[in-house]
């Protein structure tokens, strides 16, 4: 043990008798005011700590709840074949604030991946992060034109969908992905636009 338990009392009785002779606390106030600074100290690192230098991704995957199964199919391939996928699950963490991973996600990605299925356009009318996610891309596509890639799963007429999907996100031609594609080959597709 490096330091005796008697000593460490010892020291911490008389840190508690010098801060309330000084600050006229007891010391039940003094640990709740340092729980509060650290508290404090916490949120601050918390907002700050997407502020270093972020690693660029190569694709970032967008997608309704409902086809989590094809997201994770499409960052396998990828990865499989050497890109860095931002993908949720894997890089938002348990218990960390998720909205500014994903605005950096977005922002450090090469190219933003939208799928597109019939799930979303039931799902019109409910705020899903998606929809965020989609008029994060759109402005930073000014940037970029061809940054926002969509990848029409199943036979989703996703130019006719009405007021379901943005108007930026209708302009753009997209991917077919049935559910007998190969996810390969698309992966290999989706590489050549890098």
């Amino acid at each position: 043990m490096l330091v005796d338990n008697r000593e460490l009392e010892g020291s911490l009785a008389e840190f508690f008798r010098r801060v309330s002779i000084r600050t006229q606390n007891t010391p039940t106030k003094v640990v709740r005011e340092i729980t509060r600074r650290l508290a404090e100290k916490k949120r601050e690192y918390e907002a700050k700590r997407f502020d270093s230098v972020p690693q660029q991704v190569d694709f970032f995957i967008s997608y309704s709840r409902r086809d989590a199964s094809y997201a994770e199919q499409l960052y396998d391939a990828l990865s499989a074949q050497g890109f860095n996928v931002w993908y949720d699950k894997k890089d938002i963490l348990v218990g960390h604030d998720w909205a500014p991973a994903i605005l950096l996600g977005i922002r450090t990605a090469r190219k933003f991946i939208a799928l597109i299925s019939d799930n979303v356009i039931l799902e019109s009318k409910d705020h899903h992060v998606y929809h965020s996610e989609w008029d994060v891309a759109l402005a930073q596509r000014m940037n970029d034109l061809s940054f926002v890639i969509p990848i029409i799963i199943g036979n989703v007429s996703y130019e006719n969908s009405g007021p379901n999907i943005p108007e930026g996100i209708k302009h753009i031609s997209g991917e077919m992905w049935s559910d007998h594609s190969d996810v390969a080959s698309l992966a290999s597709k989706l590489a050549t636009l890098l």
